[in-house]
């Protein structure tokens, strides 16, 4: 949905807005990148009561202290997205 909100946006001409949207999903695939995409999937899904672990990872996790403290960061992100 994201993606096709920046397409609508382009094909009305509103640049601006498709940019602003583009550069808040990057901020979200940059946190994803730097902490681990499976432990910010699995930390999200556990947070909105889907289970401790979605996936089976062949590695270890992020300890839960670290992911909460990123907590406001990827909160924010991810709210400033879904405002767009």
């Amino acid at each position: 949905k994201l993606y096709v909100d920046i397409y609508k946006y382009i094909k009305t001409g509103k640049i601006e807005a498709a940019m602003n949207l583009q550069n808040k999903i990057l901020e979200f695939c940059n946190l994803s990148l730097n902490v681990g995409f499976l432990e910010i999937f699995n930390y999200l899904m556990s947070e909105r009561g889907y289970g401790e672990f979605c996936f089976r990872s062949p590695r270890n996790l992020m300890p839960g202290k670290k992911l909460k403290e990123i907590e406001p960061q990827l909160n924010k992100i991810i709210a400033d997205i879904m405002n767009s």
